[in-house]
């Protein structure tokens, strides 16, 4: 899948940041699993991993039809640059 979001998409929220870490630090998580460690709504969640996904810095594994699991994409430039930023910042 081609990244088609910007740069502004991903910092523009700190919710993406914060999952962003998590997917970093923890490792691969489901919806639920990231919204329970950053207390924040299902939803919310989604809405935002759904915005990483697009942007190509999260990429999915479905596992039957119910279970997603995210992880950060470090197969591409831009995901090597960004862990590399946050792990400096």
């Amino acid at each position: 899948m081609k990244a088609s979001g910007s740069i502004e998409e991903v910092f523009s929220s700190s919710a993406r940041i914060r999952i962003v870490k998590v997917l970093l630090v923890v490792g691969p998580s489901t919806r639920s699993q990231i919204a329970r460690r950053l207390k924040i709504g299902y939803g919310v969640a989604s809405k935002h991993v759904t915005v990483l996904e697009s942007c190509g810095v999260v990429v999915s594994r479905s596992y039957g039809k119910r279970v997603r699991v995210f992880r950060f994409n470090e197969g591409v430039d831009r995901g090597k640059w960004l862990r590399e930023l946050i792990e400096e910042w």
